[in-house]
């Protein structure tokens, strides 16, 4: 039987070493494409998003063209930062303190149907609202998802669904406040009941004008033109200013299996035709007392979990 000599020992090692140095490199070339690719992509996403495509079925094409070309490991992380920030424009996406100003609406201020062209603009808005925190190449990460969750959910067939945009009367363009009201059926098994009103913002160096009163109001009224009597909104629990203005409309806060139990979300609801102004007290005050029993219920929970009831 022959015996290794100590010389075939450290060969054989150093081949080992070689093979496993291999494997690191390649590991980190793939690893590098990934990333280079995925910012490619965003960098690219968001050029051609600044050129208006004529025609619905051109934008179409173009959303899933890019979709397509996405790496899978970029198509995972976009979808579930897509419903983040969906849930997040939802929740968050109501008046801030500045809506509930008893200043009138400003005269040099019109509210128009958005156009495919004004989303870029409606996608910076959102994320200068709902993400400030987010600088650099996060702040353009996060406006190219929203971007594409808005031209995704575009409404080429207006009859159900809607998207509002505020505008300087002498500058069209520059998109002041947006709010997306759907009146369409959905499927989804969380989802909140239909007309639903969703990612209402207003542009920070516009506030305080009632801009949102307005883009509220239109929303009514094209619920009302749908044929239905009530309209649905979901509020942060934490937004007194908000809670308080949409009290003041006649909203109220109603009870759902998921909204307010496993988020902390109120549902609030309006049903046209039997409001008055003494009813928007008394909607206030509900609301308030929901808001109470949340704030118990959280307030239980933490202190379970930081360890009282052991």
């Amino acid at each position: 039987m022959r015996s290794i000599s100590s010389g075939e020992k450290g060969r054989s090692m150093n081949r080992t070493k070689q093979i496993y140095r291999r494997i690191i490199r390649v590991a980190a070339y793939v690893a590098i494409f990934q990333v280079i690719s995925c910012v490619l992509l965003t960098t690219t996403a968001f050029a051609a998003s600044r050129i208006q495509i004529s025609t619905p079925v051109g934008r179409e094409k173009f959303v899933s063209n890019t979709r397509q070309k996405q790496p899978k490991i970029y198509r995972r992380l976009s979808i579930k930062s897509n419903n983040l920030s969906n849930s997040l424009v939802q929740a968050y996406g109501s008046p801030e303190s500045e809506e509930v100003s008893t200043k009138q609406f400003d005269k040099n201020v019109i509210i128009r149907e958005a156009v495919y062209s004004d989303l870029p603009n409606v996608a910076d808005i959102i994320v200068k609202s709902f993400y400030e925190k987010s600088n650099g190449l996060f702040a353009m990460y996060n406006k190219v998802n929203e971007l594409q969750r808005l031209q995704t959910n575009f409404p080429y067939d207006k009859s159900r669904h809607s998207m509002l945009v505020a505008c300087h009367k002498d500058r069209k363009k520059q998109i002041l406040g947006f709010v997306d009201i759907d009146g369409r059926p959905s499927k989804l098994k969380n989802a909140p009941p239909r007309p639903y009103l969703s990612d209402l913002v207003v542009d920070i160096n516009w506030r305080r004008r009632g801009i949102a009163c307005a883009l509220i109001s239109r929303c009514e009224d094209k619920v009302k033109s749908y044929g239905s009597n009530d309209l649905y909104l979901r509020v942060e629990f934490k937004n007194n200013a908000a809670i308080s203005m949409y009290g003041k409309r006649g909203y109220d806060a109603m009870k759902h299996h998921y909204f307010g139990v496993k988020d902390t979300t109120l549902l609030l609801h309006k049903c046209f035709g039997h409001f008055t102004k003494e009813s928007s007290s008394e909607s206030t005050e509900r609301i308030e007392t929901k808001k109470s029993r949340i704030d118990a219920s959280q307030s239980v929970v933490d202190s379970f979990n930081a360890g009282a009831f052991i």
